[in-house]
């Protein structure tokens, strides 16, 4: 599924803007709004695919059985 359909950076929504700027760390403009698409594309499939499972134990709250959100 192709849910981010971009076509400039001004489609951009503040929060995401602010997600990406996290994950680039320089300026979100000079990447390419395909390339940005194509990464949270990519991205959602692979949280939809099961393979988070690994990534969400190493955040879990061993004392409380919890998970901590970062």
């Amino acid at each position: 599924m192709r849910y981010y359909k971009y076509t400039t950076h001004l489609d951009i929504p503040p929060y995401m803007k602010d997600y990406l700027l996290s994950v680039v760390g320089g300026v979100l403009e000079d990447v390419p709004v395909e390339d940005i698409n194509n990464f949270l594309n990519g991205l959602d499939e692979w949280v939809e695919q099961g393979e988070m499972s690994e990534v969400d134990e190493a955040y879990q709250d061993i004392s409380t059985g919890s998970v901590t959100i970062h």
